[in-house]
């Protein structure tokens, strides 16, 4: 077994080294599947406990609650031969806890009664463990404000601004990020602002911030009149969070700016690029609720500016028929607006009965109440115009100036459209710019061998504007420094980092070890928590990890 237990020890250290995405999945399914191959379940263990943070960052609800389940009854059963603590650098399993409670309460699957299971259970291990009450105290925090019992959500509230933090407590980042949001939700705008700004001041950052907060910053900006802030945090916020499945709820809010700033044609391109989202994890049915109802207020203030039959491209996908139903042909915009509230409005039922409150009706009144807002916060809102000769910009300078207000939209398609235009300018450090935002594009797309073939120009550029140590630096790195996502990618910038005296400055080179999971984000025996009830008939089915 020498052989095998090798291979185990150098995909583990691949797997601490590799940023999140498919090919840290990968590694880590494949070292479960050696784990359980050799019959070692310590090593299985080792293996699992790095499966439950993958699948929490990539929104493999079911992944996670299972593979916990089994690290917990394992724990429980030899806390010597299984610790809570691998000491790898990553989230703990008390720390992993944090997640179940937030996941249970994502979805009607699970019971009230398997939540507050849960959350006792969560409770008697930190305290058998010696642990601060912080972490549990932030869990029933966010059961009472999801479930909408906000008079003990306040309670809690307050009662976590009094409880010494510990090692278990929310980060800088998502404890002022999640109290901002509660903060929004409860009408105290100006509160929800200022532990945003903090945050934004503070440079705090994690898994999903700052562009979680930034999202939940977007309307208490607009009503307070603060309309470059908005803006700013709206482009912001979608820019880093575009990319990920299981920052569905961030779009969403990001969706809702936009519908009400008079850009509903950037509203309308934002659902069509993020609608087949609403499969990607078929246990986080909140989000798939949040997400609904921001669709259908997009999809109202499209028709209201008068384009309710343009059809809106994705939504026919048989991925969404548990959502939207079947249909004949593709679906226009007054259509999937009506049918998108409906199927809001049965989630928000089945949570309202679990939960035994009007907490997720309410989330709707508010959402429909946002038909009386409207903001003047121009972005880009040519979409629904018929192209004009004069539109089309006339000279290298022009596009781009295209390019740029099309890649700050995030439109990766059009925007590889109009760099080759655009590379006709003569400024060098212009150039430079707009490869660099090709290999970007390039390595999003999953078209890494066109970015290779690319990558010597952006190289050139940057000699002829004079930026030699960025030059040397991507030169060393190679498509690395534009997110290439392999286990020789990864190394090569770790060995950069290693040798930190080197870089540029201002260059943002991280890695995984700097880039952990948000921690304070989000289930022998298994725990009786971890089985869902019979689903409602009226809530979406769709499983997505089987």
């Amino acid at each position: 077994m020498a052989r095998p237990k090798k291979r185990f020890q150098q995909l583990i250290e691949e797997i601490d080294r590799t940023p999140w995405g498919r090919a840290e999945q990968a590694l880590v399914a494949d070292a479960v599947a050696l784990a359980v191959e050799i019959g070692d379940e310590r090593l299985e263990y080792e293996a699992r406990m790095r499966q439950t943070a993958s699948a929490n960052m990539g929104g493999a609800t079911d992944v996670m609650l299972n593979s916990f389940a089994w690290c917990l009854a394992h724990h429980d059963a030899d806390p010597q031969r299984f610790p809570a603590d691998l000491d790898n650098g990553g989230a703990d399993l008390m720390w992993q806890f944090k997640w179940m409670a937030s996941s249970l309460r994502s979805s009607p699957a699970f019971s009230q009664e398997q939540i507050a299971a849960v959350l006792d259970d969560m409770e008697a291990h930190y305290r058998a463990a010696g642990l601060g009450v912080s972490g549990v105290l932030t869990a029933r925090f966010e059961d009472a404000w999801d479930a909408g019992r906000m008079d003990d959500a306040e309670a809690l509230r307050v009662q976590l601004e009094t409880t010494p933090r510990d090692d278990h407590s929310h980060c800088d980042a998502c404890g002022r990020s999640q109290i901002a949001g509660f903060y929004a939700d409860t009408d105290r705008d100006a509160e929800a602002i200022v532990l945003v700004e903090e945050m934004i001041e503070g440079g705090f950052s994690c898994g999903e911030e700052p562009e979680h907060a930034l999202s939940r910053a977007l309307l208490p900006y607009l009503r307070a009149g603060r309309f470059d802030e908005a803006k700013t945090a709206h482009l912001r916020s979608y820019r880093l969070a575009k990319d990920n499945p299981d920052n569905l709820r961030i779009v969403a809010n990001n969706i809702v700016f936009a519908a009400v700033t008079g850009n509903e044609a950037r509203a309308l391109a934002l659902v069509e690029k993020h609608i087949a989202w609403l499969a990607h994890d078929g246990l986080n049915v909140d989000a798939h609720f949040a997400a609904l109802a921001a669709l259908a207020v997009a999809l109202d203030r499209v028709t209201a500016a008068g384009h309710g039959d343009t059809p809106v491209r994705g939504a026919e996908s048989p991925a969404l028929v548990p959502f939207f139903g079947a249909h004949d042909g593709a679906w226009s915009a007054s259509e999937l607006a009506a049918t998108a509230w409906t199927a809001a409005e049965r989630i928000g039922a089945a949570f309202d009965e679990r939960d035994g409150t009007d907490g997720h009706a309410r989330s709707l009144e508010r959402m429909r109440a946002l038909a009386g807002e409207q903001y003047d916060v121009p972005i880009r809102s040519d979409a629904f115009v018929a192209p004009t000769t004069s539109a089309v910009p006339t000279d290298a300078d022009a596009w781009f100036e295209r390019a740029m207000q099309l890649a700050q939209f995030g439109a990766e398609h059009e925007t590889l459209q109009a760099l080759p235009h655009a590379l006709e300018v003569e400024d060098p450090a212009k150039r430079a710019q707009l490869l660099s935002m090709r290999l970007g594009i390039l390595i999003a797309l999953e078209r890494a061998d066109e970015a290779l073939q690319l990558l010597p120009e952006r190289i050139a550029a940057l000699r002829a504007a004079g930026l030699d140590a960025q030059a040397d630096l991507e030169q060393r790195l190679g498509l690395a420094t534009f997110g290439l996502d392999t286990p020789e990618a990864t190394a090569a910038l770790e060995e950069a980092i290693a040798a930190a005296d080197d870089l540029p400055p201002g260059h943002a080179a991280t890695s995984r070890s700097a880039a952990q999971p948000c921690t304070c984000a989000r289930a022998s025996r298994m725990p009786h928590w971890i089985t869902p009830r019979s689903r409602p008939d009226r809530s979406p089915r769709r499983k997505t990890h089987d």
